[in-house]
């Protein structure tokens, strides 16, 4: 019997996310938070994202809600999936 390959509800495929930082008043500095991130979740699986201060970790988790929009590669959802940060249980694991 074959197995059945579950599509994933959410791929990033090389995604870039950048912001453009005043260094003074005349002058802009562009800051890459996300360069080429990539991985895809089916339905039951669980990604655990862990990184140092300033590593991109809640700009990952605003670009999976929706509330920020890539740069640059490619975001898929599947159709009709909703996300909410509550539902990402965006916070602190005190004992990590």
């Amino acid at each position: 019997m074959d197995k059945l390959v579950a599509s994933p509800l959410v791929e990033f495929d090389s995604v870039d996310c950048s912001f453009y930082v005043r260094k003074s008043r005349l002058s802009l500095k562009k800051v890459s938070v996300l360069r080429g991130v990539s991985f895809s979740l089916c339905e039951g699986e669980i990604l655990g994202i862990v990184g140092h201060n300033g590593a991109g970790k809640s700009t990952l988790l605003q670009i999976l809600g929706g509330i920020l929009t890539p740069t640059g590669g490619v975001l898929r959802k599947k159709d009709g999936l909703r996300l909410s940060l509550l539902s990402l249980q965006l916070g602190f694991a005190r004992e990590l």
